[in-house]
């Protein structure tokens, strides 16, 4: 016999015996530990056939004695630890729970640490290294063994500075100011691989900026709550995180409740009445809208709450049996249709069973109040004798009168691209507060809380928070160039909302800007409306802005910093120099430009930002940039070029706007540029680059870089302290 087919042998007479030694182990194990204890061999052979099917299986799949042994005593801890984990975690492919074994055995990982996935890829040093690169809730970490040579990886998403990916080749940074970089080449699924890096360093960074003390990333589990009919062959983890992701995707561009998880989309065609043609695109479905995006960017975009649906009925085209049609009717009358759906039968099943478990809007109280809730303040203070501007208002509401008859009004409105050019053009006063509460999507948060607002009010009768007298310090500041709030009308209209937001959002409290974009809401809305833009302001539209720290507001400093550094080279040069972009980013972002031009003219941006998104404050900060550039080439300082940048912003000028009855002689403006034409030209020059999605996906980067430097100025400050008192 050779030795070859000796130890052929050898290996073939030990594994069954090994296997027969690791049945009898477990065999005590269920004895002594009473994990298959009982009173009938019935019963206990239950948990036997339970052992065959979910642990032999994957022993027989396994080449080494050492596989096995490590195999056998992770899966028996699991169960240990885990004797009450929910049926639908222990689905996972067996291939992965072997991996999970092996990054807890490698990595020495506690068991709450949950791998979400591996991928074989090569870490390249100075010789590729061929291995599996892990990644769990907290952890990156790569595994080589060749030739005797054994190679580890492992640093948490907080490390990171800094992700990219070009071809199949992702690099990481990492350590301080991102001093080490890893390369890793991969073989499949790069592109799965670096999102699902992007998505754990983001659900991290977020972590940290809520809950500094503890930034430890939690599976709080979203995928149970949704009705699947296709399940991918991915681990129960990954597929919930993928779930996330397209959630969070999908409420930030509907602009839908953050508590909306999006149960499932579907390829469909909407008949679109406005160009009597039908639009291919996406169908989406969660627990209380049904939405549609076509596939062109910007082309349509449409918006149905559940609650308004009445009826969905197939509609069957005689001359076209594919067609598959259904008709959607809702309480307010409108009629949508949606054929080329490639499973009508599950789509309309399922839409019914969410409707069965919409709740119907709660309806509004008529509690005696002892307050008047204010009406918006502009009817106070009209110019009755202001034939222009009316003239000019009647014109403007013609042409929106046009486009809501071809593309409807509210809620579920065909919004398109010539929607945003008309919002450009100029959105009449008397509509103002109508679009800005459907487009900003403050009108579903008001939709599921009715009350809230006034009972807000009559709590704050009785409470004193320290935010109460921050607001009060600020109320006489907030936009004293209108009359409304040189008075008690305006003063104690605002008080109420800044107070009410203060007690639902209490770890945002109350921050200095948020006094004046509200008091530009009053004018335009009544209080209630004013106090739910406010909310979608500072809790989707701009994150994180509004906290002590306004960390927001930095993030987006680095991400203008990027941007300038990209469209504008030379300037961001100059501007580097003189260490101004993060003057000049925080002044005109917190307050969306009101403090730095004519509320008149900064409300037309406004208009365009809650319509349109954050996109809008960049471009136009850009443009008034590239305007303005040669003059800031030439400053020799950064006073300089502050009072040039502020000369500028405080001359642009709106003679759109209604003139108020004010008693004071009108300061004659310096006029620089109208806020039209910047709009227009920003979005010209700036808007088909600089994207929604693109400034999503710069968040993510500067944020990572962001929360590095604030832990940096910590850390120094405490060092600071420390030498400083000896």
């Amino acid at each position: 016999m050779s030795f070859r087919s000796h130890a052929k042998g050898t290996r073939n007479f030990m594994l069954p015996f090994f296997l027969f030694v690791c049945l009898v182990t477990l065999l005590l194990l269920l004895f002594y530990l009473e994990i298959a204890a009982d009173i009938t061999l019935e019963a206990i052979m239950l948990d036997w056939d339970w052992l065959t099917k979910n642990l032999f299986r994957v022993i027989n799949e396994m080449e080494t004695e050492e596989e096995i042994t490590n195999f056998t005593i992770c899966k028996i801890q699991s169960l240990l630890a885990h004797s009450s984990r929910p049926a639908e975690e222990q689905n996972d492919p067996t291939s992965f729970q072997v991996a999970v074994c092996k990054f807890r055995e490698k990595f020495r990982m506690p068991e709450d640490e949950k791998l979400v996935n591996y991928y074989y890829c090569s870490y390249f040093r100075k010789i590729p290294r061929q291995g599996q690169l892990y990644l769990s809730l907290n952890h990156i970490c790569f595994y080589s063994y060749i030739l005797g040579s054994e190679s580890k990886l492992c640093f948490r998403y907080n490390e990171l500075t800094d992700i990219k990916k070009s071809g199949n080749t992702i690099t990481v940074r990492a350590g301080q100011q991102g001093s080490k970089e890893y390369t890793f080449v991969f073989l499949y699924s790069p592109s799965e691989a670096y999102q699902l890096i992007e998505q754990l360093s983001k659900l991290t960074m977020q972590k940290m900026i809520q809950d500094p003390d503890r930034p430890i990333v939690d599976h709080d589990p979203v995928i149970l709550k949704k009705m699947e009919k296709n399940v991918a062959q991915k681990t129960l983890l990954l597929r919930d995180l993928t779930a996330r992701q397209q959630s969070d995707e999908y409420r930030i561009h509907f602009r839908v409740p953050k508590t909306e998880i999006l149960d499932g989309m579907i390829k469909a065609s909407l008949w679109a009445p406005y160009t009597k043609k039908h639009i291919n695109g996406v169908l989406y479905l969660s627990q209380n809208y049904l939405c549609f995006k076509g596939d062109v960017t910007g082309m349509v975009s449409l918006v149905i709450p559940l609650s308004k649906i009445v009826s969905v009925e197939k509609n069957d085209d005689p001359h076209n049996r594919l067609s598959n049609r259904i008709i959607i009717t809702t309480s307010d009358g409108n009629i949508f249709v949606l054929k080329h759906i490639l499973d009508r039968e599950f789509l309309i099943n399922k839409i019914s069973e969410l409707l069965s478990k919409t709740v119907p809007p709660a309806s509004r109280t008529h509690d005696d109040l002892d307050w008047i809730k204010q009406e918006p303040l502009m009817y106070l203070y009209k110019d009755p004798n202001n034939r222009a501007f009316d003239d000019l208002q009647a014109e403007k509401m013609k042409r929106w009168d046009e486009h809501f008859s071809l593309y409807g009004r509210g809620i579920s409105m065909y919004r398109t691209t010539d929607t945003i050019n008309l919002v450009i053009e100029g959105i009449p006063d008397q509509l103002r507060r109508e679009v800005w509460l459907n487009f900003s999507g403050a009108v579903h948060m008001k939709m599921m809380q009715p009350n809230l607002y006034q009972q807000l009010v009559a709590k704050a009768k009785d409470q004193s928070p320290v935010s109460f007298e921050e607001i009060e310090r600020d109320l006489h500041r907030s936009l004293p160039e209108h009359p409304a709030f040189q008075t008690s009308i305006g003063i104690t209209a605002l008080r109420r909302v800044l107070q009410a937001y203060a007690l639902r959002n209490p770890e945002i409290g109350y921050c200095q800007a948020m006094n004046i974009v509200s008091s530009v809401f009053l004018i335009y809305c009544d209080e209630e409306d004013a106090f739910w833009i406010l909310c979608c302001l500072c809790e989707s539209l701009l994150p994180d802005y509004y906290n002590d720290r306004v960390v927001g507001a930095q993030i987006d400093q680095g991400l203008l910093d990027e941007l300038i550094a990209g469209h504008l080279p030379n300037l961001h040069v100059k501007l580097t120099e003189l260490g101004m972009i993060r003057m000049i980013s925080l002044s005109w972002f917190l307050t969306i430009f009101l403090s730095v031009m004519p509320y008149e003219s900064a409300l037309h941006i406004i208009d365009c930002f809650l319509c349109d998104g954050a996109k809008v404050i960049f471009i136009i900060a850009l443009k008034i940039l590239e305007w303005n550039q040669e003059k800031l080439l030439n400053c020799n300082d950064d006073g300089e070029a502050m009072q040039l940048l502020s000369n500028f912003l405080m001359g642009i000028f709106n003679d759109e706007v209604q003139r108020i009855m004010i008693e004071d002689k009108e300061k004659q403006q310096i006029k620089s540029q109208s806020v039209q034409t910047l709009i227009y030209e920003a979005y010209l020059k700036f808007g088909k680059a600089i994207t929604s999605q693109k400034i999503e996906e710069l968040r993510n980067k500067h944020r990572r870089l962001t929360v590095h430097q604030l832990e940096k100025d910590l850390e120094n400050s405490v060092i600071k302290n420390y030498k400083d008192n000896g």
